[in-house]
């Protein structure tokens, strides 16, 4: 029996890659072949074992069908006759018919023969072999140098008879190994907001829709990132009673006053933050409803004391910056603020469709948008390194990105932003501006707030060491022309409701090359983890 490359977890969900023989798999042991740590999403393990066959199947995000009956399905194939290449062909028709983000893996043995298959609706399969032992993986630094690399949708097949990769050509060079994990983790964007999108049919956001549309009141309690994103459910949904508000906040001040007719939506990434469980705790006995959204909904402890767990599919997160899953965090609750849009009749079928449509375009675009903007993040970071820190500055739907991006300017770069408001940074903090500081405006996107930065142009570079100004119009540019000091970063505007999704990812990376650049130990800042649990 061939060694695969396997993806392990243990009790306290942390994960380790090795090369692992199945006749040493304990009983029960939750596995997944090929897809990548930083893609566990919704994830689960079939095993079935009747008299000399044995099927595994390993699958990960979200397929229409539901995960077992896929796998039965695919027993069932695998029971079938006919030749090797007949086999293959019914498993891609299979597999093709399939609509959905995710990946699967499945080892097949019939007494002496065996099978191995790979296939992901969304992401290149990266396969190899060396003697007996299989190589598979959906991330490309995980891959040796030179690969067998299939496109989506593609079916990687191997046979113990005569060890073929159908539909492999010749191997392909791996060029892109990241540093860090920070930086790995903003590429790896693009696949959480893929398997985000199919979410829309998800049954807990229908749930958590009927919630809202029910509530009087809704709040959004969370820590840090997880915090940071939910301010941006009161912009998604203006219409309704939404405040945002820190978890420990909340339980100092705001329990009393929680109504049994209440929503509290509890956001944090572990399932396991100390503050956010103890108000989720407190919430479920006062009677109110409990929305949580989590990156762990396996085994974060959040999940038991929540009416509906909406998970954020961004998958193992390691560096201690939150980007892949505070970007994940938005998609979440920008297609929770969509069909909550849908079902309280402030947009209408043909609006929900097309919001959806500019959703799955732009994750499409992405994977060729994120190296422009690190091209630019990368030579903006340059000019700010020689600065001790500064402002970042907007206002109404990017405001909360702002309030982000300076936590990630502290945390990755050591660089002491402060998040403002536009109209506050007019009432005194403008006094504290020196040389060797900068201000970064994220532009907003509503037209008033627009006309209101224009206006006080001047103001926001004044006596500067360097002038950010992230979506820069037109008007801008003209007022910049003939300025020294300013950088002006274009960005997407046709969708305001997915400008803040460019402009988080723009500010990541610039919060890393800053990093890079001031020589920070970016993955792991120093005072800080990654879960604060009591």
């Amino acid at each position: 029996m061939p060694k695969f490359d396997l993806i392990t977890w243990n009790k306290n969900n942390y994960i380790s890659i090795g090369s692992t023989n199945l006749k040493e798999m304990p009983p029960g042991t939750n596995f997944l072949l090929n897809t990548n740590k930083y893609e566990t999403g919704i994830n689960s393990s079939f095993i079935i074992r009747k008299e000399e066959s044995t099927a595994i199947t390993a699958i990960e995000g979200l397929p229409k069908t539901p995960l077992k009956e896929l796998s039965e399905k695919l027993w069932q194939i695998f029971q079938s006759t006919g030749s090797e290449n007949d086999f293959a062909k019914r498993l891609k028709d299979a597999l093709s018919r399939e609509t959905g983000a995710f990946s699967i893996v499945g080892y097949f043995k019939e007494r002496e023969e065996e099978f191995l298959i790979a296939f992901s609706t969304y992401r290149d399969i990266f396969i190899d072999q060396n003697g007996e032992s299989v190589f598979l993986t959906t991330i490309n630094e995980l891959a040796p140098e030179e690969v067998y690399r299939l496109p989506p949708n593609s079916l990687a097949f191997w046979s113990s008879q005569k060890r073929t990769f159908v539909g492999t050509k010749k191997k392909t060079r791996i060029s892109r190994q990241f540093k860090h994990r920070m930086i790995r983790e903003i590429y790896e964007t693009p696949y959480v907001l893929k398997r985000t999108y199919f979410l829309k049919d998800y049954p807990s956001i229908q749930l958590a829709t009927e919630m809202i549309r029910n509530t009087e009141r809704i709040w959004v309690v969370g820590s840090g990132s997880s915090l940071n994103g939910g301010l941006e459910l009161q912009y998604f949904l203006p219409e309704l009673d939404i405040i945002a508000i820190p978890a420990f906040e909340f339980k100092l001040h705001k329990l009393s006053s929680l109504d049994k007719d209440d929503t509290v939506v509890a956001i944090t990434q572990s399932g396991n933050t100390w503050g956010v469980l103890e108000v989720v705790k407190e919430s479920k006995k006062g009677g109110a409803n409990v929305i949580s959204i989590t990156n762990n909904p396996s085994l974060g402890k959040v999940t038991k004391y929540s009416d509906v767990i909406i998970p954020i599919l961004a998958g193992y997160e390691a560096a201690i910056p939150a980007t892949k899953s505070f970007t994940g965090t938005l998609g979440v609750l920008y297609l929770l603020a969509l069909t909550s849009r849908k079902k309280l009749g402030l947009i209408n079928d043909n609006e929900m469709e097309k919001r959806l449509q500019n959703f799955s375009d732009f994750t499409n675009k992405l994977p060729d948008i994120l190296p422009q903007y690190e091209t630019s993040a990368k030579t903006i970071a340059k000019y700010l390194s020689n600065l001790r820190g500064g402002y970042i500055i907007s206002a109404g739907m990017t405001y909360p990105i702002a309030v982000e991006g300076a936590l990630k300017l502290k945390e990755a770069a050591y660089s002491h932003a402060e998040p403002i408001e536009l109209e506050e940074y007019l009432h005194g903090p403008s006094a504290a501006l020196s040389e060797d500081m900068y201000n970064i405006v994220i532009q907003p996107c509503e037209e008033f707030a627009k006309k209101r930065f224009l206006q006080k142009f001047e103001k926001f570079h004044e006596n500067l060491g360097h002038f950010v100004v992230i979506g820069a119009t037109q008007e801008v540019q003209k007022k910049a022309k003939n300025t020294e000091n300013i950088s002006l970063v274009n960005i997407d505007y046709s969708d305001t409701m997915l400008y803040p999704f460019h402009a988080v990812l723009f500010v990541q990376l610039l919060s890393y090359w800053l990093g890079v650049y001031n020589n920070t130990p970016i993955d792991f800042p120093r005072g800080l983890v990654k879960m604060v649990e009591k």
